[in-house]
């Protein structure tokens, strides 16, 4: 009986530490994302400055909530989805992996990106090969309403603002809570003329 008590709890330790690299979508974090009524992501060209709009931190985490240092973390954008991908977009990193730090497990990325796309899983967020989000929603201040250029402009803000006040555009909602207002207004603002190197 002993014996078999022993193999037990042996094995129900084995199989907790199987688990702990693991990615649990339900213990990972995405901010400013999960914190929105309607979560998308917003990419900005921004080139030549850095700007903070466009960075999310992701947090990656075991069941349970365990850190998990050195994660490898991928955005990937549908291939449907005809974006103006800016070249410097480095669409891979890492998690923080010193047990000491207060960023243990987590990791800050940025999307630099044009155009709009609004379908099922637009863009999904990976973290060791396991998908821990998906949006249908991805958009940024360089859309025409049929186009991107990787510039933002005139062509833009008359699009920005033609879905001024509307409640039904995602594409100028770049804060998620599913409407076009004066604080999408602002970001807008914030990046007019922004531009970058984008390869067809």
């Amino acid at each position: 009986m002993r014996i078999v008590l022993l193999a037990l709890v042996a094995l129900a330790l084995v199989g907790g530490g199987a688990w702990a690299g693991v990615p649990d979508p339900d213990y990972c974090t995405v901010m400013d994302q999960d914190l929105m009524s309607n979560p998308l992501l917003t990419g900005f060209l921004t080139d030549g400055a850095f700007r903070a709009d466009g960075d999310v931190t992701i947090f990656i985490a075991a069941y349970g909530g365990t850190p998990i240092g050195d994660a490898e973390v991928t955005i990937v954008i549908n291939a449907a989805c005809e974006m103006c991908i800016c070249d410097s977009w480095v669409q891979t990193a890492y998690t923080n992996n010193d047990p000491l730090s207060p960023d243990y497990g987590a990791v800050t990325m940025n999307m630099r990106w044009g155009g709009c796309c609004e379908m099922a899983a637009a863009a999904t967020i990976y973290a060791e090969g396991t998908p821990i989000r998906t949006y249908d929603v991805i958009n940024s201040t360089d859309w025409k309403g049929d186009a991107c250029s990787a510039k933002v402009d005139l062509e833009d803000f008359g699009e920005f603002a033609r879905n001024y006040g509307s409640s039904t555009s995602p594409c100028q909602d770049y804060t998620g809570d599913g409407e076009t207002d004066l604080e999408d207004f602002g970001i807008f603002a914030r990046h007019y003329g922004d531009e970058c190197i984008w390869t067809p």
